[in-house]
């Protein structure tokens, strides 16, 4: 029973960690990182001494390293332990207070981008999902004002200086405006577009927020979720992208539960406790 209990144990933490992979794309260091755990299992099964002490000597420096490198992934990995643990037990943190974008709100976003796209005016817009997005925004101005066409366009107006920066969304609010975002280095979806799109699909691969950016050049709409960069065809399609986004971070009746989502990274993260059990654990025994 202690073993299944110390597998369990090992399993969650494995599953954070890939989540995190998963969210910030970063399968290379994962896969780097992986490989260099199996050497020194290999190492240490096989009493490979010369390998044991070089790991030994260095371990602490590419610990600590590793730690200042990645000082933004190891916050979203607690953020990810957060968010997993408020889907678990529910919206209990929350049952006081409405995250939820009301239809009115959205329709507001959704006729903004519309009639932009129509001018070909510039527009970025960032609906916080449950991540925070604090530690990914770069400069930009508090501004707390409701969610309105006024407001928007005002605030994409080219004539002002904060038309080239994004607004930030969350509770039925404009919490930030003119802010900038982290640009993606995913070249492969971003090759036909400018800026603007670069940083809308930067903030969807660091966090669990939905953007929708509408294109000066060519007056097209897109959103950003998840790592990806999706076209949209008809305004209606991206009412119909925010308000799936919104129910499934914000509605329990609407949300998977924690033992529906991300199986095929649960099952990954078993396997894994499972080997390292059997090559540190029961072959040592």
């Amino acid at each position: 029973m202690t073993d299944v209990i110390d597998v369990l144990i090992i399993a969650v933490f494995i599953y954070f960690i890939l989540l995190l992979f998963k969210q910030t794309k970063s399968s290379s260091v994962f896969f780097g990182v992986l490989a260099m755990g199996l050497i020194y299992l290999l190492a240490k099964i096989f009493v490979l001494e010369l390998t044991l002490a070089i790991f030994q000597i260095f371990f602490s420096v590419i610990v600590i390293g590793l730690i200042i490198i990645f000082q933004k992934e190891l916050r979203q990995f607690f953020e990810i332990i957060v968010a997993e643990i408020i889907s678990l037990w529910g919206n209990s943190w929350r049952k006081n207070r409405n995250y939820n974008t009301s239809p009115e709100h959205i329709e507001n976003i959704v006729h903004v981008a519309e009639r932009l796209a129509q001018q070909k005016i510039g527009m970025l817009v960032v609906v916080k999902g449950k991540m925070a997005l604090e530690y990914y925004l770069q400069g930009g101005f508090p501004l707390n004002g409701d969610i309105s066409e006024p407001l928007l366009h005002s605030i994409f107006d080219p004539s002002t200086p904060g038309h080239d920066g994004a607004v930030v969304i969350e509770n039925n609010t404009i919490t930030k405006f003119a802010v900038h975002l982290p640009l993606s280095e995913d070249f492969q979806q971003i090759k036909q577009y400018g800026t603007r799109h670069s940083a809308a699909l930067g903030i969807a691969e660091k966090t669990d927020a939905l953007s929708i950016v509408v294109s000066e050049e060519r007056g097209a709409i897109s959103i950003a979720r998840d790592g990806k960069l999706k076209s949209i065809q008809e305004i209606g399609q991206l009412e119909l992208e925010i308000v799936k986004f919104l129910g499934e971070k914000f509605n329990s009746k609407i949300n998977k539960g924690f033992l529906e989502a991300n199986l095929m990274e649960k099952f990954l993260a078993l396997g894994i406790a499972a080997l390292l059990w059997y090559l540190i654990v029961y072959q040592l025994r």
